[in-house]
């Protein structure tokens, strides 16, 4: 039986250190480093997996964060 794919595709939006790439990082690639460099622009990471009948891919962009400044 041949097994249905599914594609997801996860933009990630959010100010500046937040966690963005640590949490796409993690999740596509099963990595985690205490220092991360700011993304610039944007980063794709793709990432499949099986889940019983299913092939789930990921389609993930980690963008860089906004700063705010008020004054």
């Amino acid at each position: 039986m041949q097994k249905r794919t599914q594609v997801n595709k996860l933009v990630l939006l959010g100010d500046v250190y937040v966690g963005k790439t640590s949490i796409a990082t993690r999740f596509a690639k099963n990595e985690f480093s205490d220092i991360q460099e700011s993304t610039v622009g944007a980063v794709f990471l793709p990432h499949s997996l099986e889940l019983n009948d299913y092939i789930l891919k990921y389609e993930i962009w980690d963008t860089a964060g906004i700063y705010f400044f008020i004054n």
